[in-house]
């Protein structure tokens, strides 16, 4: 909240907390690395909206996607990567 440019530093939590899910993924922490991905999800939700952030949201959303395959999570995968679509090309 403090800093000079918001959105950045909450993408760059969200970027760390993904990091840290795959490194305890990697460990077997698995309900760790979905908290972890949960709370990177939040983050970037909390973005929406945000005028110049969306193309940085749409590789992220990928990404995190990607970690809840990992965990088996193919529908909250699915949901995820939906985000990751313009607003004009959701259902």
């Amino acid at each position: 909240e403090r800093s000079p440019n918001p959105a950045r530093a909450t993408i760059d939590r969200a970027d760390v907390r993904e990091a840290l899910a795959r490194f305890v993924l990697d460990g077997g922490q698995r309900e760790e690395a979905r908290r972890l991905l949960d709370g990177a999800v939040a983050d970037l939700r909390s973005l929406e909206g945000t005028r110049r952030v969306s193309p940085l949201l749409s590789e992220r959303y990928e990404s995190l996607a990607e970690g809840f395959r990992k965990l088996g999570e193919t529908e909250r995968a699915e949901t995820i990567e939906g985000w990751a679509r313009p607003p004009s090309a959701r259902p």
